[in-house]
């Protein structure tokens, strides 16, 4: 899996194909700007397809720039970025040239080691914090990948995710696992509680609930031992310097909050079509079967066969916190759509910059102003 710089986005490859930005109407309720789009296609587009200024990873024979489940990453205030190789458990540091800078990781359950590494953010002060999800801690790290300290979250924690470091050092927890009382004898749905803690791990407040995902009951309605609906998302966030970015995937809506959890900010667009087709289910299915082992090939296809399947897709995709608190949110795309993933990107008040391109098989795991 080769990892990919570019520098330029707004300049690069076939530019924009219209001028200025989207229109929108802009109101206040009870101190909440609340932003409605007519359309978010009206925006200059943008196409990737220059070379990158860094191109790392590919058969090399060089360990230190071969990746194996990359699952996240981020920049640094001077372009340099860390990204997170599962694989390894490892953290790894690059130049903003692509110069392998230096590493930190392994997997155990000694100083210095991770059971199961999953997530990177940039701190303040250009400190990294990467999240062991297998021992429910965080390693903060200098800007050299340097041993700083630890944070470890005690309590009634249940799945705990990272959901984003802020400016002020404070940072964003995922708890999923949470079921709340429905009037659907069929089926329960499940929440993260989204929780904000210190920079020592104590908690400061709690966000509130978000969907997680949705469990297809027994015939009683009380069988949790059920299964899980298939194209039914969790929902999306990030959070950096001190703005935290919230998508459900089930309404046509961004939230923006401040560092303490606070709604500054709703985004909204028109509803779209997104009924699940028997061809989507088909093309879905075809896609996933696509990956796995011959041998596991007959046990998948039966468990995909009897899994059931939202009715409707999500609204949106990933989100993602740029340098500048900007929010890009990924379009989603329906099973069997062709070319790159394509993502808006909107200023901190609301305001739709641009619309941009990926190559296909690209994604995006950091932005740099």
């Amino acid at each position: 899996l080769p990892i990919l710089v570019f520098a330029g986005l707004w300049g690069a490859g076939c530019g924009p194909e219209s001028a200025g930005r989207a229109a929108f109407a802009v109101r206040d309720s009870a101190g909440v700007r609340i932003v409605d789009y007519q359309t978010l296609d009206a925006a200059p587009r943008f196409e990737v397809v220059d070379p990158p200024v860094v191109d790392l990873g590919g058969i090399s024979g060089e360990a230190a720039i071969e990746f194996y489940q990359v699952t996240s990453g981020d920049f640094l205030s001077d372009g340099s970025f860390v990204v997170v190789n599962a694989g390894s458990e490892e953290v790894r540091l690059f130049g903003a040239d692509g110069e392998t800078l230096a590493s930190y990781g392994t997997l155990g359950d000694g100083p210095g080691e991770f059971r199961r590494l999953v997530a990177v953010d940039a701190g303040p002060g250009d400190s990294v914090f990467a999240y062991d999800a297998g021992r429910r801690r965080l390693t903060v790290l200098t800007p050299a990948l340097e041993f700083a300290r630890l944070v470890s979250f005690q309590g009634d924690y249940r799945n705990l995710e990272l959901g984003g470091v802020f400016a002020n050092g404070d940072v964003l927890l995922v708890d999923n696992g949470y079921a709340q009382d429905s009037t659907q004898v069929t089926q329960q749905q499940f929440y993260g509680r989204y929780v904000l803690v210190d920079a020592v791990g104590q908690p400061i407040d709690s966000v509130g609930l978000y969907p997680w995902f949705t469990l297809e009951l027994g015939e009683s309605g009380t069988d949790l031992r059920g299964i899980r609906v298939l194209l039914d998302d969790p929902a999306a966030r990030d959070a950096s310097g001190d703005v935290l970015w919230i998508g459900s995937r089930k309404r046509h809506e961004i939230e923006g909050r401040d560092a303490g959890g606070t709604l500054r900010l709703l985004l909204r667009w028109p509803a779209m079509d997104r009924s699940v087709t028997p061809e989507d289910i088909e093309e879905w299915k075809r896609a996933r079967l696509a990956e796995v082992a011959p041998s596991r090939l007959e046990a998948v296809r039966t468990q995909l066969d009897l899994a059931p399947f939202s009715p409707v897709f999500p609204t949106h995709g990933g989100i993602l916190a740029g340098s500048a608190d900007e929010l890009w949110l990924q379009e989603y795309r329906r099973p069997g759509d062709r070319g790159g993933q394509v993502w808006r990107v909107f200023e901190r008040d609301g305001a739709l910059r641009a619309v941009v391109e990926l190559p296909e098989g690209a994604t995006v795991l950091g932005v740099r102003e």
